[in-house]
């Protein structure tokens, strides 16, 4: 079974923005769904009812010698990023892909996607890595929808209520990415 590694964005556009479906619900049928205790403790801050916790993994990595080494350097170097963002990140690298277990990290802080796309051409990230991937699997809240569309979890007027939900939020969703969303 594949996981999601999702983040706080992930989370509050689950929460906050997309009200016609029950999001993190609709993952589980599917997938099996991760975070970092970081994540976690911030969507404690921004909303009350967490009952979607109970079935998400959640990862507390302060022991993990790499991941401490990592995301001291990673917060260093993109001091622009927060806790959470990297240490679902860091997750998904330690926990998954260096593991070789079937995994996407979603996050929809783009920031966060334009790191994870260059910082495995970082020489000094490389090595405190002590390997380089092979890959590494990342999406967004619409690229996880399309697949739920694909795998017939989300029905075609799943994804036009969907649509209506982020067009009407505070959700960043641009003419593009809704061509992208109704083609599926």
């Amino acid at each position: 079974m594949t996981t999601k590694i999702i983040d706080n964005t992930v989370i509050s556009a689950s929460l906050k923005e997309i009200n016609s479906i029950n999001l993190i619900a609709k993952c589980l049928e599917r997938y099996s769904l991760a975070t970092s205790i970081e994540v976690y403790d911030e969507t404690k801050e921004g909303f009350n009812h967490l009952d979607c916790y109970k079935q998400i993994s959640i990862f507390d990595m302060k022991d993990n010698k790499l991941f401490i080494v990592l995301i001291e350097y990673l917060s260093n170097r993109y001091p622009y990023l927060h806790k959470g963002e990297l240490s679902s990140f860091l997750v998904t690298l330690i926990e998954y892909e260096l593991k070789n277990k079937e995994y996407y990290f979603v996050t929809d802080d783009n920031k966060m996607k334009k790191v994870a796309s260059k910082v495995f051409q970082d020489d000094l990230f490389i090595n405190r890595l002590s390997q380089k991937p092979v890959k590494f699997n990342i999406t967004g809240t619409v690229g996880l929808l399309k697949r739920l569309r694909y795998r017939n979890i989300l029905t075609r007027e799943d994804i036009e209520k969907v649509i209506e939900d982020l067009k009407n939020s505070t959700f960043y969703i641009t003419p593009e990415l809704i061509k992208y969303l109704r083609e599926c």
